[in-house]
């Protein structure tokens, strides 16, 4: 990939004025507590270990409603802007490299007698900017979240075939690769230019902008914001369709304990998502007009990727799975 955004390839990067200002959410948008500052955020995230969330989930497919369990994770990760994937060279490439924070969303859900098994990657470039009056390098001390992603995936397989696809932000334009088992899907490439001077965002990036570590909050709390908005990918594989923009509008509602982030998505559906207000804003619950709902089970922050031996199996019923 020759480079995936001119600010992501930049050396010293100054930050867009559609990003949410970590500090606004600490000053001026809660009415009652404070959220957390910029540097309280900062520090969270960098503690090197993930966030692990199971929430007993539900969606509609076929016309009728499946429940499950939905793990989610989010960590913060280097990332190399050559190949775009994670980089195994930490430190020993400067200027090869850029931090992101990923998510991941692994839902499994059964349709009568077959099940679905989908995974859902979303990554949100850490830029460099200024905090407290001190230059941020782009990996230990990044502190804003890029409003648009760097990259995002899905991986779906059920009993009928498989699915994936693959989205790279590439000097401002969008460029899709997929490859599909079903008849008129294929293998396929397409690019999406996003619409000059119109802040937007990807509706599969909502496990990250709805923490408020992105650009909907310009438009102040309680205000809707005009945005275009790429539709979902998973909902395109639902529907067999192509991903696609749509007119849609944000808004933050702050609170005492929890902000409240709804993203309506046209006249297609809305996402109402809850977060609470401590410095790793974790997602309290979702819902949404098309029948998707979601509610925190359980909440960790761990090294899960060091606990895969047989006897670290029992860390499975403490997650509630």
């Amino acid at each position: 990939m020759a480079g995936i955004r001119p600010w992501l390839r930049a050396t010293d990067v100054t930050l867009p004025r559609a990003l949410l200002s970590l500090a606004l959410l600490g000053c001026d948008v809660a009415p009652a507590a404070a959220a957390p500052s910029a540097a309280e955020v900062v520090r969270a995230w960098s503690d090197g270990l993930a966030e692990v969330a199971v929430y007993d989930a539900q969606l509609r497919r076929y016309g009728e409603t499946r429940s499950y369990k939905e793990v989610q994770i989010l960590v913060k990760e280097r990332f190399d802007r050559r190949r775009m994937v994670k980089t195994d060279h930490a430190g020993t490439r400067p200027g090869e490299e850029f931090a992101v924070l990923k998510s991941v969303r692994l839902l499994h859900f059964t349709t009568g007698i077959y099940d679905y098994h989908q995974s859902l990657n979303y990554f949100a470039p850490l830029l460099r900017g200024p905090l407290e009056g001190k230059p941020l390098g782009p990996v230990k001390e990044a502190f804003a979240i890029g409003e648009h992603p760097a990259k995002m995936t899905l991986s779906s397989f059920e009993w009928c075939g498989s699915f994936f696809s693959e989205w790279l932000a590439a000097e401002g334009v969008l460029t899709e690769r997929s490859f599909s088992y079903f008849d008129g899907e294929a293998d396929a490439q397409r690019s999406l230019a996003p619409t000059k001077g119109a802040p937007w965002v990807a509706e599969d990036g909502w496990p990250i902008w709805s923490r408020g570590l992105a650009g909907y909050g310009a438009a102040g709390a309680g205000k809707r914001m005009a945005v275009r908005v790429l539709s979902s990918t998973l909902q395109a594989r639902f529907e067999h369709q192509p991903v696609h923009w749509v007119d849609g509008f944000l808004t933050l509602r702050p609170g005492d304990d929890r902000d409240v982030v709804t993203l309506e998505v046209g006249d297609a559906r809305t996402w109402t998502i809850e977060v609470d207000r401590s410095p790793f804003r974790r997602i309290l619950s979702w819902h949404t007009t098309h029948g998707w709902t979601g509610r925190l089970v359980k909440n960790q922050r761990r090294a899960y990727w060091g606990e895969s031996a047989e006897k670290d199996a029992h860390l499975r019923k403490e997650l509630g799975l």
